[in-house]
């Protein structure tokens, strides 16, 4: 990979190798039921590795092949499909409480 971006949720140290440009950013993520399904797959979102990266490779002329992102290119995406729970207006009003909590919210403040 050639410059770019991840953002990443990792229960052990990602592994890249053969890349140089990559950024990588902890990931901000809501929908229905996702506080369930972490629970369900035994995933522990406060247990985030995203950061702690680990590249086989040599670094291109002494810099690292990768970078963690800037705190003001990350954001929560909040995702419902359409026509997943009807066809409501309001439908970003489904993610409770619980999911829009899983993953931390990143802000610039």
């Amino acid at each position: 990979c050639t410059r770019c971006v991840f953002h990443l949720y990792s229960g052990t140290e990602p592994v890249i190798e053969m890349s140089s440009s990559l950024h990588f950013a902890p990931i901000s993520l809501a929908y229905p039921h996702l506080a369930a399904q972490m629970q369900l797959a035994k995933l522990d979102p406060e247990r985030n590795l995203w950061n702690a990266i680990f590249d086989f490779s040599k670094p291109n002329n002494g810099r690292r092949n990768w970078e963690l992102a800037k705190i003001c290119e990350c954001k929560q995406y909040r995702i419902v499909l359409d026509g997943q729970y009807g066809d409501d207006a309001n439908r970003l009003a489904l993610i409770s409480d619980d999911d829009a909590t899983t993953f931390p919210t990143v802000t610039t403040a």
